[in-house]
Formats: structure tokens, sequence, C-alpha cells
């Protein structure tokens, strides 16, 4: 989940090779690039004032749906997955990130047989998300995306998101 969760801020070319190449054989190359994403991030905003936050794009989602398992069951990349899918569908519905994303991170999520989507409700999951630190107000500050590789963060009503069905 974290893996392909660098292609999905910052790399449309790792992305596509998560969705057309077989991991195995570029690990040294996969590895080597997630560090550096995160490295290139960290030293431009070492207090998480502005682009560091990027780093939790599917975190909020996935924090809560973790914390609706009681932290077990679900892997903490299992549920960023799903919380990429989750806010990548919020913000194609909100006419912020391109159609079809969403579709193209489950797509990659389950090429790598990990799950889209929860059994939690919608309500239940959001409820949870308020208990976020990134939370302001009525909404919460997501890490989302324009298209693959393009990331940015929004403000966003806690109403506005959903989730797929599977």
């Amino acid at each position: 989940g974290e893996v392909i969760k660098y292609g999905c801020i910052k790399s449309p070319a790792l992305f596509a090779r998560l969705e057309t190449e077989n991991v195995k054989d570029f690990m040294d190359d996969l590895i080597y690039e997630c560090v550096d994403i995160k490295r290139r991030v960290v030293e431009k905003d070492e207090k998480e004032n502005g682009e560091r936050a990027l780093l939790n794009f599917g975190h909020t989602a996935g924090h809560a749906i973790e914390k609706l398992w009681n932290f077990s069951t679900i892997t903490h990349g299992e549920a960023v997955g799903i919380g990429m899918v989750m806010i990548t569908d919020a913000g194609e519905k909100a006419g912020i990130t391109a159609s079809g994303t969403s579709a193209r991170i489950a797509a990659v999520l389950q090429q790598y047989h990990m799950p889209v989507s929860d059994s939690h409700t919608t309500a239940e999951i959001v409820e949870a998300m308020k208990a976020d630190k990134k939370r302001t107000g009525s909404g919460i500050k997501l890490a989302m995306l324009k298209t693959i590789g393009s990331s940015f963060i929004q403000p966003t009503a806690l109403s506005l998101i959903h989730i797929s069905e599977p």
C-alpha cells in the first residue's frame, strides 16, 4: 500500500511500472525511488507545514479503518490502500480528481491481492476520521490527487467522502 502511495502522489512512472511489470523484476529501483520520494518531500518540509502532508495520502481514512478493526484483522498497508481508493473516489465525485483514477488505484491494489473496500459503513469510517489530527472544523485536510503523480492538500467536508462499492 505504501509503495503504491508513492506512485500515486509523486511518480506516474512508478505507478505505471506497478501496473505493468512484476515488482520482483525492479525491486531495487522500487526501494530506491520510494525512499528518494520520501527524502525529497521531507527535506522540503521537515515540520509538515505543507508538502509533507502528501505522505498522508490514504492514511486519514486508513487510520480510521484500522481503529474500527481495533488494529487487528487488517494491515496498515491494506487500510491505507482502501483509504487511497476511498479518498480518490471522493475527489472524482467532487470533480477535482480525474475520472477513472480510483479505478486505476483499485486495479493495482487488487493486482497485489490487497482489498479496495471495507465492510464498515461510510458513516462509521467518516465518524472515526473525525478524531484525526488533520481535522479542521466540519472538514479535514486530505492529501488528494488531481491525477496519478499529481497530489495536493485539500480541506474537504466530511460529508463528501464515500466508499466505492466492491
